[in-house]
């Protein structure tokens, strides 16, 4: 596991194998309560937000939750699960 910063992202992490998501800070029962928005979606899957988007169309990447008018978020336990799979090889 490493930190974007050394790819000149500061502030986020990329998990490189299965064993870095037992590790990673948002792996903890408490952490994957609740919900996160695309910014930090963007940065914790290193993805684009085309992508994403691309991905959710085709049912490769959990859905977002609408969360107010003009507000949606995603489940913090259905990303790291998303990435969990990812990091094992897998897709969901």
């Amino acid at each position: 596991m490493h930190t974007n910063k050394e790819r000149g992202r500061p502030n986020s992490i990329v998990i490189t194998k299965a064993s870095d998501l037992e590790s990673h800070p948002l792996s903890s029962p408490e952490t994957l309560e609740g919900f996160t928005d695309l910014k930090l979606v963007l940065e914790q899957t290193s993805l684009s937000r085309s992508t994403i988007y691309r991905e959710i169309a085709g049912g490769r990447f959990p859905k977002q939750h609408k969360l107010s008018p003009g507000r949606v978020g995603w489940l913090r336990s259905e990303i790291a699960a998303w990435m969990a799979a990812r990091a094992a090889g897998g897709q969901l």
